[in-house]
């Protein structure tokens, strides 16, 4: 049986001093009164001295009083003291907690943050030794920036609560998901027995976010992108291991968005590859290892030459000739196609330039321009002053643009491209038929020809359906008054289909393949563009 502690009284301060002075008081008058019966026998002498006796037993007890009074309000400062000191630990406490919270816990979801992930991945590892497989999921939400960016931080920030909870529901311990920051989220599946389950784990995650969000008056039709890293294959060290997870991440984005890309060797060596020959473009320009290749298009009913167009070429002094295909891409991605196409314009220009001194005033040149430039305000004013630094004929110069200039905002676009036509140069929508938006958009955007993609051509005369939507493009773009260039021209049947069907002009290497500027200066002296009234066609 259990004994319970009995409270007893203790009184308090004021009590404590009436019961001394009392007993001291009683007993100080005993103690005199004694002292004097012992040494004065005489009354009269004893009653003169009784007055002095009670001026000392007044000083004395003074004297008591003040010394119970002061350790008694030493012992209530000390108590108080206590007090204070004991509820300042307990706010010392509470604060210790809420820091520590703040430094270890995500603010606006309560998730797990980057300090708190490093210390348990670091303890999966210790445990793990290399021998027990975990795996890093790293997502982020498609798109997130636009909904930012239109509907403002706070409904964004209501969106990522939304998620968080939703993971949170999803995902259950041991394996836990940590909130890296803006829209980024890892979920770390601490045991991974196959593949396939971890696979299964991640389709269940991409169900449970990838739908539709209503978020006050706004619904958000969201995905998600993400890359997986598997310990201690794809790294036995955390900071390896979130970089190829985040790598894998960004490569889910590339292919498209909405999915899920497990990290892969061949994915870091691409990485590595663009960082080289990033940096490779840049030391290019430096060193003038970049130049201009013309292709000659020719009318095709005439067989006259007609015009060229622009196409650059690197030959790397170790690594020989690096396609277009491979660094244009780059860069595009790493933002180096500002300085590249500002270096094709001012060159193509000043080869126009001389032609029109050369009296070839009538041969076209067309130039492409990339989506970005048309997409940046800042970039489309650079590109406006410098296609006017040459005074030579405007219209004769052909922009060349692609759906991705215009398939994000295409009112803006337009505006664009109709200050570039004020100013009197052509515009052509390049590779035409490859987008799903060409049509759609063709009667909006200010072109004057229509570039018809080589992967049309290439079916001339395999395929009946194809070759019918060919003379079908060709006859509405003839009815709209545009002139409309075939691309990739490459046998004489192609070459025979598209004259029977009116095509103006085309390109390819059934006609010419590009050509330096040695060898263009030749063909344009053996045959005539339509200058000096001579009419003499050239050889297809």
């Amino acid at each position: 049986m259990i004994n319970k502690k009995e409270k007893s009284y203790v009184p308090n301060g004021e009590v404590l001093i009436i019961l001394i002075y009392s007993i001291l008081g009683y007993s100080m008058i005993l103690l005199t009164n004694t002292i004097l019966d012992i040494l004065v026998k005489d009354y009269v002498v004893f009653k003169q001295i009784q007055p002095y006796k009670d001026l000392i037993y007044i000083f004395l007890n003074t004297i008591i009083v003040y010394m119970i009074v002061k350790g008694h309000k030493q012992i209530v400062k000390t108590s108080d003291l206590h007090t204070e000191l004991g509820s300042f630990h307990n706010e010392l406490i509470n604060y210790e907690a809420k820091y520590k919270h703040l430094v270890f816990y995500d603010e606006l979801t309560d998730l797990p943050n980057k300090t708190m992930f490093k210390i348990q991945i670091n303890k999966l590892i210790c445990k793990s030794m290399g021998k027990e497989r975990f795996a890093i999921l790293y997502i982020d939400i498609d798109n997130f920036k636009y909904i930012n960016d239109t509907l403002g931080h706070s409904e964004g920030d209501k969106l990522i609560k939304g998620i968080s909870e939703s993971l949170q529901d999803e995902i259950k311990q041991p394996n836990f998901i940590v909130r890296m920051g803006g829209d980024e989220f890892v979920i770390v599946f601490t045991e991974v027995l196959t593949d396939e389950l971890l696979f299964r784990d991640i389709e269940e995650v991409k169900e449970k976010i990838s739908k539709v969000w209503p978020i006050d008056n706004h619904a958000f039709n969201i995905s998600i992108s993400g890359g997986i890293a598997i310990y201690p294959n794809n790294g036995r060290d955390l900071d390896t291991l979130l970089k190829n997870a985040d790598i894998a991440r960004n490569a889910a984005k590339k292919e498209g968005k909405n999915k899920v890309i497990f990290y892969q060797e061949n994915i870091h060596n691409s990485i590595l590859r663009k960082l080289d020959i990033s940096n490779k473009i840049k030391l290019g320009l430096d060193n003038n290892e970049f130049t201009l290749y013309y292709q000659p298009q020719y009318n095709l009913s005439t067989r006259e030459l007609v015009g060229m167009e622009a196409l650059i070429r690197w030959l790397h002094p170790i690594e020989g000739f690096i396609p277009p295909s491979e660094f244009i891409p780059i860069a595009e991605e790493f933002g180096l196609i500002y300085s590249l196409e500002q270096w094709i314009i001012l060159t193509a220009l000043k080869q126009k330039k001389q032609w029109e001194e050369q009296g070839y005033n009538d041969l076209e040149l067309s130039i492409n321009l990339s989506g970005k430039t048309i997409a940046s305000e800042t970039y489309f004013t650079i590109l406006e002053s410098l296609l006017t630094t040459y005074k030579v004929d405007y219209s004769k110069i052909i922009l060349e643009i692609t759906e991705t200039a215009y398939i994000s905002d295409i009112d803006v676009v337009v505006r664009k491209l109709e200050r570039l036509r004020n100013k009197g140069f052509k515009i052509a929508l390049d590779d035409f038929g490859t987008g799903y938006s060409s049509l759609t958009y063709l009667k909006k955007l200010p072109v004057d020809y229509i570039k018809l993609d080589k992967s049309f051509i290439d079916l001339i005369p395999q395929n009946n359906i194809d070759s019918l939507i060919i003379e079908k493009v060709i006859s509405m773009a003839s009815g709209l008054k545009y002139g409309v260039i075939a691309e990739g021209i490459e046998t004489n049947e192609q070459l025979e289909y598209l004259q029977n069907n009116h095509c103006d002009s085309g390109q390819g290497f059934l006609l010419s393949k590009p050509l330096s500027i040695e060898d263009v200066s030749e063909l344009i002296k053996q045959h005539i563009i339509g200058i000096k009234g001579i009419t003499e066609g050239c050889v297809v």
